[in-house]
């Protein structure tokens, strides 16, 4: 899909539904459903994923001329994963982290902005008086998440 600000083409490669995420049937234009790509290919079987992101289609012709289907973007997901700068993060990896720290009672991650940028802060309920806990927590989080987050004890 190509990104536009007035939502996204998709590409005429792949095919896509967007549909009921309980039930699999498709949803009628203008409503929110999951995005489902089926990319056929001459060389394999099809293809065909349920993505988890949640969108709607857009309707009207592109301003840019192309004709196929346009979607909003993302406007959330179907499970627990959250988008966060490229990653899909899961409540698990926040267990993981809190396995790793039996020093901190409570972890919330909390992610600012949008997915694209935006500020992650990390709040614990633990041991203020612990100089080396900030430092171990970040480093835990570059380790299970792949990025750092603010820090607050």
């Amino acid at each position: 899909m190509l990104f536009r600000s007035d939502g996204k083409v998709v590409n005429e490669g792949v095919i896509v539904e967007i549909v009921d995420p309980r039930t699999g049937e498709p949803v009628r234009r203008g409503e929110a459903g999951e995005v489902v790509v089926t990319r056929p290919n001459v060389d394999f079987p099809i293809l065909r994923m349920r993505t988890g992101e949640l969108t709607r289609e857009i309707s009207g012709p592109s301003p840019c001329g192309r004709t196929n289907m346009r979607v909003e973007g993302r406007l959330g997901r179907v499970d627990e994963l959250a988008a966060w700068r490229d990653r899909l993060l899961s409540p698990s990896q926040i267990l993981q982290m809190r396995a790793r720290h039996a020093c901190c009672r409570n972890m919330k991650l909390f992610l600012l902005g949008d997915a694209k940028g935006g500020e992650a802060v990390l709040r614990v309920e633990g041991p203020k008086d612990d100089p080396q806990l900030p430092v171990n927590l970040r480093n835990t989080m570059r380790n299970v998440l792949g990025f750092e987050a603010k820090i607050e004890i």
